[in-house]
């Protein structure tokens, strides 16, 4: 793919705007009754949207599959909100974004952080986007008038993401990567909790930890004595 000044020609103007308008939208809070629809608007119909997430299928239900048409990209945010708290979303500046004007695509990096729901872990990650654009068709004759017809959309949504840690995550397993971790730990782990933290101690406690063996972990520090036992097993 060729690298273009983004600014240098009026095609790679009109090529940026619905990227603009797709990254704001989905940026924007998701707990918003309009997230979703929002998010539709941004794609084209005809021809029919498509989004894949690459990854392998059995790591997340939203992960390895194509999701395409109008009912399937809302079904793929449908679970992304089902599965996933997103916090802190932001892109590089335009400037750093990749256009080919001539095919229609643009790909930017981002990061985030993703929280698990079911299991509170979370982790901060960059990801990449390629995001290909199309002219928006009518419906043809003898129907109503489509009112986006002409307009330049999102219509194909590509997502490379840490699907590792979010297979981690959703197993509860994000914390033992911390027992490697060297130092101050691993950086990029997080563990959600209610206001009054209850959230995260009976999830330590479902995994036999206590609020100490997890900061123990976090600072790099295990306990010699449970270390020992870890080794050549529990003495009951």
């Amino acid at each position: 793919m060729s690298s273009q000044a983004l600014t240098s020609s009026a095609s790679s103007s009109s090529l940026l705007q619905p990227i603009r308008t797709f990254l704001q939208a989905l940026t924007s809070p998701p707990t918003t009754p309009t997230y979703i629809p929002t998010l539709l608007s941004a794609f084209t119909t005809n021809p029919l949207p498509l989004i894949h997430e690459h990854g392998l299928p059995q790591l997340a239900p939203f992960l390895g599959r194509s999701f395409t048409g109008t009912d399937g990209i809302a079904r793929y945010f449908q679970l992304l909100a089902e599965h996933l708290t997103i916090r802190d979303m932001s892109f590089e500046p335009e400037t750093a974004w990749v256009a080919d004007a001539e095919a229609r695509v643009v790909v930017v990096r981002g990061k985030a952080r993703f929280i698990w729901k079911g299991t509170g872990q979370g982790w901060d990650e960059e990801f990449v986007y390629r995001l290909g654009v199309a002219t928006e068709m009518d419906r043809g004759e003898g129907e109503d008038g489509d009112a986006g017809g002409g307009e330049l959309k999102v219509c194909e949504y590509r997502i490379w993401a840490d699907t590792g840690a979010a297979y981690l995550a959703r197993l509860g397993k994000l914390g033992d990567l911390l027992e490697g971790g060297t130092g101050g730990g691993v950086e990029g782990i997080h563990f959600d909790q209610d206001e009054d933290g209850e959230g995260e101690r009976k999830k330590m406690e479902g995994r036999g930890e206590t609020r100490a063996s997890l900061n123990r972990k976090r600072s790099g520090h295990q306990d010699m004595l449970g270390a020992g036992l870890n080794i050549y097993g529990s003495c009951g």
